[in-house]
């Protein structure tokens, strides 16, 4: 895996590693860090989340904002310390202006297309391989900050939390095609995760494969 992930010999479930994260997560020094950057942490006790111009039909369990300053997650959402950790990778992207946040800067026709909305199919799916490849670098951010997390540990099997960043990469194309946001967050879907690798991410072509039978 290179710098992707850490593995060892005993797997750790998608929840025993939550609550591994859970104890280990300093929020003060988070929530510091985010405040040098203006950025202001949000623990929401909800289940689910929306950003300020989101309808009701979208919605997840975390988001960064960089326009409104904020990083929200929805703790009543079980493994939200997971959710954290993703979204503070996309916090890290924006402070470091790399290419993969800034190529996904202008999403408009990727959320006007899942919306039903006219706008120019290859505008949609140009949109769409923006956000994928974005969201593939802050999991890629996300597995590095696992693996300092737990360095004190030695190896620590993060295959569960692969698999669901898999799932939830491959949930683009899909949204694409069927033209509409999930109800059912991705990497709750045991269709998905069944046929997910855990021990790297998934390209942009595996993706689209996936999208087929999803």
């Amino acid at each position: 895996m290179g710098d992707l992930c850490t593995s060892g010999s005993s797997p750790l479930s998608y929840q025993q590693l939550s609550k591994l994260v859970e104890a280990r997560l300093d929020i003060g020094s988070m929530a510091r860090r985010l405040a040098v950057g203006k950025v202001v942490l949000v623990l929401d006790p909800h289940r689910r989340v929306w950003t300020e111009d989101e309808d009701e039909s979208l919605g997840s369990c975390g988001f960064f904002s960089p326009d409104d300053f904020e990083l929200r997650v929805a703790i009543g959402y079980k493994q939200w310390p997971l959710i954290l950790l993703h979204e503070y990778a996309h916090f890290l992207q924006w402070r470091a202006g790399c290419k993969a946040w800034l190529n996904a800067k202008d999403d408009s026709a990727f959320w006007s297309w899942i919306q039903g909305k006219r706008v120019n199919r290859e505008r949609a799916w140009a949109a769409t391989r923006a956000l994928f490849m974005c969201e593939r670098d802050a999991e890629r951010r996300t597995i590095k900050l696992l693996g300092k997390m737990f360095a004190d540990l030695g190896l620590i099997d993060v295959a569960s939390y692969i698999k669901r960043a898999n799932a939830y990469l491959a949930s683009y194309p899909t949204m694409t095609k069927q033209r509409r946001w999930y109800k059912v967050p991705p990497y709750q879907s045991k269709k998905l995760l069944v046929n997910m690798p855990g021990d790297r991410l998934i390209n942009w072509r595996e993706a689209c494969r996936h999208s087929e039978i999803a």
